[in-house]
């Protein structure tokens, strides 16, 4: 009997809206570390929306402790 290999490929949209609904998650589990706030200042945005509020909560990561 042969095993059957089923590969599945996920958009990337689809998973970067995966890891953003992580990132959200991790966010709300717990208060956040100096090594989650040192990840956090780090992210970076554009002017969409979603990529302003990043690039705020970046500096509001970068001035909390």
């Amino acid at each position: 009997m042969a095993a059957v290999v089923t590969e599945y490929v996920i958009d990337p949209e689809d998973q970067a809206r995966a890891d953003l609904y992580n990132f959200l998650g991790v966010l709300l589990a717990r208060p956040a570390d100096n090594g989650l706030l040192k990840q956090i200042a780090a992210l970076s945005g554009d002017d969409t929306p979603l990529g302003t509020t990043l690039k705020t909560l970046a500096k509001l990561a970068s001035v909390t402790s």
